[in-house]
């Protein structure tokens, strides 16, 4: 047993230095000139998102980058999806939306639907936005002003987490843990292995041109984790990309309960683990149960340190992703007992060769 206690101290100083990396690593805004200012199209995705679209469509009317056209795919929702977009474009030209054809075989509806806004867009900079996001009027200036300056073909951003019940507090934090605890932000940006490339799909600026010649979402079309998976594409074809804590560029609320936060998270969360449930679940085992058995089978000083660098490492993300030491790191016990029910979850999908999400049977 000591020996495993030294194996979780070294695994833990070392998530510890990372999340530290991440922290210290943060990119200065660059303004753009106004001639400068090229045309950016935010392609959004709807499916049946009566409850999210007004939020994220007010927020982007009040967008302070002014060459802007928004464009919405209706991926045939069956609530008032569709009346929300006519009122919108109404109100502001700069708003578009088009029904989605229907579903070919072999995609999945997201892809589909992105695929669809990439041939109607006009832009020299794709942003796709899930529906459920709010941007800050400052967001799309930021995002072209680094993709310019740093000369990237692709940048996205993890936005700051809104948590209001104890199941999305249980369990929304895991993926910002996973993510700044295991992979040093800066090696994105400057390493060319693909295995060091990371996305969140809910905010992705890509250079037009560049998307457009490699169709990223018609590569990936059968593909339920898209964004890591594109990101690792970008970096496979030479191209230079970043993502970054979305801070207070951009927020969300991903889910509204446990439940939903589980069946979400057993889609993706093996992603973060280069696709593998299994090291997934030993990362799980040895870094998130195995700590909660020391003070039980082996209460030593080793046990304090292990239990030290837990709760530094749980602030140092806090900070990272501007969640202000809300105390939510005290929950890291329950929220290491989600984490398995996630792992289950997927195992049982993978089982079963299916998952359910937005009211379609997705194949795995």
């Amino acid at each position: 047993m000591e020996a495993l206690a030294w194996i979780t101290l070294t695994v833990w100083s070392l998530m510890l230095a990372v999340s530290v990396v991440n922290l210290a690593s943060t990119w200065q805004p660059v303004e753009i000139p106004y001639d400068q200012q090229e045309l950016v199209s935010v392609l959004i995705p709807a499916r049946n998102e009566e409850k999210n679209l007004p939020r994220l469509l007010d927020a982007l009317l009040k967008i302070r980058y002014p060459n802007l056209e928004i464009v919405v795919c209706d991926d045939h929702s069956t609530d008032a999806t569709a009346q929300i977009l006519v009122r919108y474009s109404l109100l502001d030209n700069r708003i578009q939306w088009f029904r989605g054809r229907e579903l070919p075989k072999g995609w999945t509806g997201k892809n589909f639907a992105c695929h669809q806004l990439s041939e109607k867009s006009s832009g020299s900079f794709l942003l796709f936005l899930d529906a459920d996001v709010e941007p800050s009027p400052q967001l799309t200036t930021e995002l072209v002003g680094l993709m310019k300056s740093k000369k990237l073909s692709m940048l996205s951003l993890f936005p700051k987490q809104q948590m209001r019940t104890l199941g999305e507090k249980l369990t929304v934090p895991l993926m910002d843990w996973i993510l700044l605890s295991l992979l040093p932000l800066p090696l994105v940006a400057w390493s060319r292995r693909s295995s060091l490339a990371a996305a969140n799909g809910q905010c992705m600026l890509f250079e037009a041109d560049g998307y457009r010649a490699m169709k990223w979402h018609q590569l990936v079309r059968s593909i339920t984790v898209d964004d890591i998976t594109i990101s690792r594409l970008v970096k496979k074809a030479g191209q230079r990309m970043a993502v970054l804590p979305g801070k207070n560029l951009i927020s969300c609320r991903m889910y509204d309960n446990y439940a939903q936060a589980i069946s979400g998270f057993a889609r993706n969360l093996h992603e973060y683990f280069g696709g593998s449930t299994l090291l997934a679940t030993v990362f799980w085992l040895l870094a998130g149960i195995l700590p909660l058995l020391l003070p039980i089978v082996h209460p030593t000083k080793i046990t304090l340190i292990v239990w030290g660098l837990i709760a530094m490492n749980r602030m140092v993300v806090e900070l990272t992703t501007h969640q202000q030491l809300t105390g939510r790191f005290l929950l890291h016990p329950l929220q290491m007992l989600a984490m398995g029910q996630i792992l289950f979850k997927r195992m049982a999908s993978v089982t079963h060769k299916k998952t359910v999400w937005k009211d379609r049977e997705i194949p795995l």
